[in-house]
């Protein structure tokens, strides 16, 4: 494992090549920072100190893994690279052609696997891996139980607070300083409004939906050697263009209209009445 520093210098460096799209702000917060803010000017809350889990390569010969410390620095160097601005817009016409292309695709494909759309929100519960992830969503679970939706509104903040912690992986380090990162947590109460119905969807489409996950010949793709195949594969068949999204934030903020075709799974389950344990708005507030 590869401890990387809080080196301000080389944050500094990174974001100063960026350039930051002016709709975007930070909100009031304790310290006052701003998009403006210097990153020297964030104050350290690591001094180095190396983090207490270890990652292990997956071979041998594996690059190591980059873990950087859980530091405020860090933190605001990651959250401003989320904020700068594309170079990679998208022209109308060809996302209105791929809007077109999600409105065929959902009549013909996905619609017929949502009729009769039910899921299990004890399934889902059960499938929660540790006992700690299970009890940040219990209060919410009982409340189900007990018939109750409306507990909580869209409007409490705490609720739709999300954590930022360093993310540690792999990354190729050359002369360079690697890139920041960071994984912005869901709070628990986003995991309930939204975790059953998307194990659902999850169930439904990887089992159904043709093209659904990477996959040649049918079969899933487990390295990326096998995906680069299905690329030549399909290349070969004519297919000569690709659109990739993994749902991550830089995705869906630079370039919302890529959620069009999951916003229309999730607009048609609450226009239909599927969303049962959880207030319809709710859902749809949280879920667009």
């Amino acid at each position: 494992m590869v401890y990387a520093t809080c080196d301000v210098n080389a944050f500094s460096h990174e974001l100063s090549g960026y350039k930051f799209r002016d709709d975007f702000t930070i909100g009031k917060n304790d310290y006052g920072y701003t998009t403006t803010t210097k990153v020297q000017d964030v104050i350290c809350t690591c001094n180095n100190k190396p983090v207490a889990k270890y990652i292990l390569p997956t071979t041998s010969n594996a690059q190591h893994v980059i873990s950087y410390p859980n530091c405020a620095r860090v933190l605001y160097t990651a959250f401003m690279r989320q904020l700068r601005d594309s170079g990679n817009k998208i022209d109308p016409k060809t996302l209105n052609e791929y809007h077109l292309y999600c409105d065929k695709l959902f009549e013909t494909a996905i619609r017929p696997l949502l009729n009769d759309f039910e899921y299990d929100v004890g399934a889902w519960m059960n499938h929660i891996s540790t006992r700690n992830k299970q009890n940040e969503v219990l209060k919410f679970y009982n409340n189900y139980i007990d018939g109750i939706k409306h507990h909580h509104t869209y409007e409490d903040s705490e609720n739709f607070c999300y954590t930022m912690f360093a993310k540690k992986e792999k990354q190729i380090v050359t002369q360079k300083k690697p890139k920041c990162r960071a994984i912005s947590a869901a709070p628990p109460f986003v995991k309930w409004v939204m975790g059953p119905v998307v194990q659902k969807l999850e169930k439904i489409m990887h089992g159904q939906l043709d093209g659904y996950k990477m996959s040649n010949a049918g079969v899933p793709c487990k390295v990326w050697s096998e995906v680069e195949d299905m690329y030549e594969s399909n290349y070969k068949r004519g297919l000569d263009s690709i659109i990739d999204i993994d749902g991550s934030a830089w995705d869906s903020t630079q370039h919302y209209g890529m959620k069009y075709l999951t916003n229309k799974v999730y607009s048609y389950l609450c226009d239909n009445g599927y969303i049962k344990h959880v207030d319809t708005e709710m859902f749809r507030r949280v879920a667009l």
